[in-house]
């Protein structure tokens, strides 16, 4: 394997050049060798010549003195490098890691465990490793010339692949309407390539297709997960949602979740309840619907149960504003009232004045509020129900 990285070729030093090295460097004051060694500059010198200056202080002082981090991270670089050579490549991980311990920033570690993993053959790994140290250094030429040699080499694995055969037939049983045979196949080609993000796509929009929405929207999301780049998935996945938020109001559960709110308005709360369990059992994985049950909810004083569609909620839309304004509002009504219930359940008597509570530490309840979150309308401030604005995809 030729070595891309900044690591320095080796060469061996002759038995007369090291002993004249030795010599030069015998004549150095103890407190000059000290800062050589301390300063590590190892590209400043040539090679062989810290093993000379190690040796002599060892001499003079017995011992050594601990080195700076950087010196020791590069020292375990340089093992990497001479195991990697040898091939032994678990060995070479476990250094690589060590040294990304030490210096989660090593540019330099995280491109070498790539190196590793491509000479082990597992070039997904390589790629996310090369996509690291192109994070940490985007300056970083031979970086980036890893990452496009481990793509295409990928690429060409993929186009050998029986995954890309079953891939291939998929396609064929897509546009011929045998949707059955289409998902056999996508489950084929997942199974040998779990990391294919167009095998994912492909089977949502198979689902779509035969109306199964939910289905067709979990997988438009695994498929983001793999390739957050693709925008027609994002794409994909905005349409499906809509498709299923017409569905939600077409369908019984929403006329469940109307009926408890009219309950709510008119102070029938047993009956607002059992509205909301029916609309339970029918309703669909979006945001809306679970924003709506949790106001529902929490106008029938269930704040544990509304803080969980709240959750929900912002599981399926992590940036849907109304329903994060709504669980931080729950979750200090929750609070609040196990302060109250503490107070009363210990016989405490308050003043009226005391009742009004304050939550000096809500922030502690927010999630990622500092998040970009500006996508989102100001009219959702209010926390009512409300059409999501469509995401723009990262």
């Amino acid at each position: 394997m030729v070595f891309r990285s900044s690591q320095k070729k080796r060469i061996t030093m002759d038995k007369a050049r090291r002993e004249q090295i030795y010599k030069n460097l015998s004549q150095k004051s103890t407190q000059e060798l000290l800062d050589i060694w301390q300063e590590q500059d190892l590209e400043g010198w040539e090679k062989g010549a810290f093993e000379i200056i190690r040796q002599i202080l060892l001499e003079r002082l017995g011992e050594l003195p601990t080195p700076p981090l950087e010196a020791q991270v590069e020292q375990i670089l340089n093992r990497v490098e001479k195991l990697l050579e040898a091939g032994n490549f678990d060995q070479a991980l476990t250094e690589c890691e060590l040294a990304i311990q030490m210096m989660p920033e090593n540019a330099v570690a995280y491109n070498l465990r790539g190196m590793v993993y491509e000479e082990m053959g597992q070039l997904e790994k390589a790629i996310l490793e090369y996509q690291t140290t192109i994070q940490l250094d985007p300056d970083w030429e031979e970086a980036w010339d890893d990452l496009k040699e481990a793509e295409k080499a990928l690429e060409k694995e993929f186009q050998r692949s029986s995954a890309k055969q079953h891939l291939d037939q998929a396609l064929l049983y897509a546009e011929a309407g045998n949707f059955d045979q289409t998902l056999t196949e996508c489950e084929l080609a997942i199974q040998m390539m779990p990391e294919n993000a167009f095998a994912y796509n492909l089977r949502g929009m198979v689902y779509k297709e035969m109306g199964q929405l939910e289905k067709a929207i979990l997988e438009y999301q695994t498929t983001i997960q793999l390739d957050p780049d693709w925008s027609e998935a994002w794409d994909d996945l905005k349409d499906a949602e809509k498709a299923l938020e017409k569905e939600f109001q077409r369908s019984s559960a929403k006329q469940h979740l109307d009926q408890a709110l009219l309950y709510t308005e008119d102070d029938e709360m047993d009956d607002a309840m059992a509205e909301c369990e029916l609309a339970r059992q029918t309703i669909p994985p979006i945001a809306m619907a679970y924003n709506y049950l949790g106001l529902i909810l929490h106008q029938t004083n269930q704040i544990e149960s509304a803080i969980e569609a709240y959750l929900k909620a912002i599981s399926f839309n992590p940036k849907f504003y109304a329903a994060r304004q709504n669980l931080r509002d729950a979750r200090v009504k929750l609070k609040e009232d196990q302060f109250l219930s503490s107070i009363m359940k210990n016989g405490i008597e308050i003043t009226p004045e005391q009742e009004i509570i304050s939550i000096e530490d809500e922030d502690i309840w927010l999630l990622d509020e500092e998040e970009d979150n500006t996508y989102i309308s100001d009219n959702e401030m209010d926390g009512d129900l409300h059409d999501e604005e469509e995401d723009t995809p990262p």
